[in-house]
């Protein structure tokens, strides 16, 4: 069950993400903004402490 919630919270998260750059990337191909190195830096660091606390949680989740 928990496995499941994860599972579907991980997808929602995934999803909210990908709809918020589109209007990045979107007036980035359109020549509006430049991306920066220190944008991709952050967004690199987040998604990656993400992925390692999902994937390595410190607390345990059996009870």
């Amino acid at each position: 069950m928990l496995l499941t919630i994860k599972i579907i919270a991980s997808a929602f998260a995934t999803g909210i993400a990908l709809i918020a750059y589109v209007p990045y990337l979107i007036d980035m191909f359109k020549g509006k903004n430049r991306p920066h190195i220190y944008t991709w830096i952050s967004i690199f660091l987040v998604t990656a402490v993400v992925a390692y606390i999902v994937k390595y949680p410190f607390f345990p989740t059996s009870f």
